[in-house]
Order: structure tokens, then sequence, then C-alpha cells
């Protein structure tokens, strides 16, 4: 793949997801993953690509339970993938999102860790959404852990089973492969991967599913204060060199998009080149 072709990938999954952030007691014993929520695009009669799977656990109020989000079930390579999940802190406070396996001791020199972008916002009065993106010039083939999402269960919270499911409200689950290249660019197709929100039985459980409230979409942009957590991996600064104001997604080294500096009077016209 061209040095292009890097870019403009990377940049279309990055502005997808810029676009709308010790385990005690668990197990993944006596709870059905049939339950887990799920999100997929595909026609009713085809088969999943791919499944990303958040996870079945069982837990107590007051533990601290690590939801591991994995890619599994591969029939046919990926490298890159977008996912959002919708998590109800009446129940649940978020400790960490962190990309790749945390209890990889070498998980910070992994290509996912470096290749992986997460964020988190509150997106309610009880809700807070949870971002991820990954996208490399590889196609992956294997099971893999993408983010380790760190969660506290309140210490109040009743007994019952709550899901934590991924949000697709404006196709916000997405998955892609690389194709190589032909006289037009470099060739990446859409596929239909499943996406499976994690279950928590909270003590003895609860017959039914409980579901967080849908995300508000407007709540972020008037309560910006609250969103100062778990959002590392992405920085905002002024080019001290030119100027320009710069969003970092991940490692600031590994490309740049720039859309330039000019100069211009009143009345001018100028064209911006984003390259």
């Amino acid at each position: 793949m061209s040095k292009t072709g890097k870019k403009t990938l990377t940049s279309v999954l990055a502005f997808a997801l810029a676009a709308q952030g010790m385990i005690c007691g668990v197990s993944l014993n006596d709870v059905s993953a049939a339950e887990q929520p799920a999100v997929s695009s595909r026609p009713a009669d085809s088969s999943p690509a791919f499944t990303v799977d958040a996870g079945v656990y069982e837990a107590n109020a007051g533990d601290t339970v690590k939801v591991k989000i994995k890619a599994t079930d591969i029939k046919e390579a990926f490298c890159g993938i977008v996912g959002r999940l919708n998590v109800n802190t009446d129940v649940f406070s978020v400790l960490s999102v962190t990309p790749g396996d945390t209890d990889d001791p070498d998980n910070e020199n992994s290509a996912i860790y470096k290749n992986t972008t997460v964020l988190s916002n509150k997106t309610g009065e009880n809700t807070e959404k949870v971002c991820f993106l990954y996208n490399d010039l590889e196609n992956i083939e294997e099971d893999t852990v993408f983010v380790t999402l760190e969660l506290k269960i309140n210490d109040n919270v009743k007994d019952g089973t709550y899901a934590i499911p991924f949000i697709d409200p404006k196709g916000e689950t997405m998955g892609v492969q690389y194709n190589g290249e032909d006289e037009n660019g470099f060739c990446i197709d859409n596929l239909d991967p499943d996406f499976l929100g994690a279950l928590i039985k909270v003590g003895e459980g609860s017959e039914e599913t409980i579901m967080p409230e849908p995300v508000e979409e407007e709540y972020y942009n008037g309560n910006e204060a609250e969103n100062t957590g778990n959002q590392a991996t992405v920085r905002e600064y002024i080019n001290e060199e030119t100027g320009q104001p710069v969003t970092a997604f991940g490692d600031p080294a590994a490309f740049t998009v720039d859309a330039g500096v000019y100069e211009a009077k009143a009345g001018d016209t100028v064209k911006l080149k984003i390259r």
C-alpha cells in the first residue's frame, strides 16, 4: 500500500470515530451468551465476516471487572474496526479504557496497542459512551483482544443481569478489509461483522436483561466539563512552529493529515489542500 493509501485509510477510520472517547469474583459461568445484545448490518440470510465480542461475566456489587473486547470467529480477515459501547453509569463506573489486553505483560509493545485509539465521554445523566478504533496495513486473521474496559460495579447495585450494548444508530460499528492496490489506488472493502455487547450477571442475576438508557446525542455538547476522563490517546494542541491547531489520535509520529498554512486578503478565494 502506498503512503497515500495508508494515510487515507487511517484518516477515514479516525474521522469516523471522531465524529461521534485484578478481577474480583468474575467468571464466565451460568450466563448465556445467547442473551448478549447484538448489533449487525448484514442480511439475515448471511454469516458475519467476524464477531466482535465483549464477553459474558459474573460478579458482585463492589467488584472490579475487566471487559475484554475481542475479535473472534474470523471468516474474513480485516484491517480496521470501529465500535462504541453504551455504559449505564448508575450500575458501572468506568475506571479505564486501554488498547489491547492489559493482562499481557508485553501489551504496550504490541501492534494492537499502538494502532488502537480509545476514548469515552458522557452521553446522558446516567450513560457513558466508550469508543474504540483499530486500523493497520495488515489484515488480522486470528482471535485478538483489542480493548480492555475496566469497570467497577457500584456498591449499591441490586442483583440483576446487566447489558453493555454496542451502539449503532448511524452506522457507528464497522469493519474493513485491505485487498491490495490497483491502477486506481488501494482497495478497501466493507465487511459485515456482528457486534456482541457485554453481559454481566451481578449477584443472583435477573430473568430479564437490564439495558442502559439510549444515548443522548446532544448531551456531550452541553456538558463538556464532564468529559475529561479516559481520553489520553486524543490530544489537542497548537503547533508552535506553524500555529496550526492539531488533533492527535494515537501515536503522532505515525502519519500526519495536514490542511496547510495560507496567506490571503479579505475577499480572496483560498484552496485548502488536505494531504
